[in-house]
């Protein structure tokens, strides 16, 4: 057997000769086809790569597409674009291009159960600290929480007591900002900061 360099496809050397003829006047004529045909020859190229020899009989070629084998014993890659045209054939072949065709959500993977809880306690905390609540009334609003959501598996398994919020505070959220707004002031050529103060009972507190 052999590799055609125009099809690629592999010929039988001692198939009939009536196949070779075909191939050698295709490709002749395939160098003299206008550029809209040469571009539809290469279509076809690339369907004929997808055949293969039949392992079984010299004179026939297996089809990846469909799983089927047909002979080519007289006709050649004549017979092997009449095969592509087949119903059958276009069938499968829409079959497998939709396997092969995959939506951009099927690469991101899907968030866990233990990402949401992490979220969930993460944009709480967030809350608290944003509107100036005490972690001690942090440790309150999750026992409520829990009473009203008590069907929700978040709700259930979140825990944010005044020690884990005030962690979740000072070692996550707050080197998080931090960076955040560093990176904002160094793509800035003049900036200005001003910040708030917060009532605690009679004691005015401002953040450093």
């Amino acid at each position: 057997m052999a590799y055609n360099n125009d099809y690629e496809i592999e010929i039988s050397d001692d198939s009939e000769a009536t196949t070779a003829t075909t191939t050698d006047v295709e490709s002749s004529s395939f160098r003299d086809k206008p550029a809209i045909l040469i571009s539809k020859k290469k279509n076809q190229l690339i369907q004929v790569k997808k055949m293969l020899e039949c392992r079984a009989n010299k004179y026939f070629a297996h089809c990846s597409i469909c799983k089927s084998n047909f002979s080519i014993s007289n006709g050649g890659v004549y017979l092997i674009n009449r095969h592509i045209e087949f119903a059958n054939h276009k069938r499968f072949a829409e079959i497998q291009a939709k396997k092969n065709s995959r939506s951009i959500c099927d690469f991101i993977p899907p968030s866990s159960a233990l990402t949401k809880l992490t979220a969930a306690e993460l944009s709480l905390v967030y809350h608290g600290v944003r509107h100036g609540y005490s972690y001690i009334s942090q440790s309150c609003t999750v026992d409520l929480l829990k009473k009203i959501f008590n069907e929700s598996e978040i709700g259930q398994n979140i825990s944010c007591g005044k020690t884990k919020a005030r962690e979740l505070s000072v070692n996550v959220l707050a080197p998080f900002f931090t960076s955040k707004i560093i990176q904002q002031i160094a793509q800035s050529s003049f900036y200005s900061l001003s910040f708030d103060g917060s009532n605690k009972g009679t004691i005015k507190m401002f953040p450093l």
